[in-house]
Parts: structure tokens; sequence; C-alpha cells
């Protein structure tokens, strides 16, 4: 029940993101998802582990990500040439890593801003590049 109730609410979470551009869409739904796993640990771990979310609830969570990165690489935003379902599901692998990473104090959750610009600025199509730091 707190898995479901925790897929409902980060959907909830990712459905009302709107943005200027796609790519834009993308990286406001990425701080949203990270926000959502360090302001609820205990329930982002429940839906996270074995036994948590239903393959169905985690299959409705992939399909409703896909949703902005096919509009992203619609827009030209990201590349095409990787299928839709394929890049929704490593965007979502690389969220949940960096959650997991900042959950067990592995980064700090100040953190976590600075590495969505910098892996959305990798990812993106239409972003600046990358600065030397």
């Amino acid at each position: 029940e707190i898995a479901r109730l925790g897929v409902q609410s980060l959907r909830a979470r990712i459905e009302k993101e709107e943005a200027a551009s796609p790519g834009d869409r993308l990286e406001a739904i990425a701080r949203d998802y990270l926000d959502f796993a360090v302001s609820r640990p205990g329930e982002y771990r429940v839906m996270a582990q074995e036994g948590g979310a239903s393959a169905m609830q985690y299959r409705a969570l992939l399909d409703m990500m896909a949703a902005p990165v096919a509009a992203a690489q619609s827009a030209g935003a990201l590349r095409k040439d990787v299928s839709t379902d394929m890049l929704a599901r490593l965007w979502w692998a690389e969220l949940h890593g960096l959650a997991m990473l900042a959950l067990n104090s592995a980064m700090k959750s100040n953190e976590l801003a600075d590495c969505v610009t910098a892996v959305s600025r990798v990812w993106r199509a239409d972003a600046p590049a990358l600065s030397a730091a």
C-alpha cells in the first residue's frame, strides 16, 4: 500500500510539471523526482525495494516518464537514434541511482541540483556546452 501511494504521489508530481520547452521539462521532472526521493526517503525506499511497487505500477511510471522523453525527441532536444523506451529507462535508472546515492549519504542532497544540470547538458541536444570546471 505504501508503494502504491508513493507511485501515485510521484506520478502526480511528474504529470503536473510544465516548462517552457520539452528539454526544460525533463530537467524539471528530474528535480521533482529527486526531491520526492530525498523528502520522502521511507516511502521512496519501499517503492524501490523488491516487492515494493507492482510490475504494473512500474510500467505505468515508465510510460509516464517516456511521454516527456518522446516530446523532447520530437522537439529535437534529445537524440532520435535511440528508442524512446530505452532513453526513458536509462533516464529513470540515472535518477534512481542519484536518489539512492543521496539517501545512502554517498552524495549530499544539495549536490543533486548540480548533478541534474550536468546530466541534462550531457543528454540534451539543445543544451549549452559543458564548461570546464
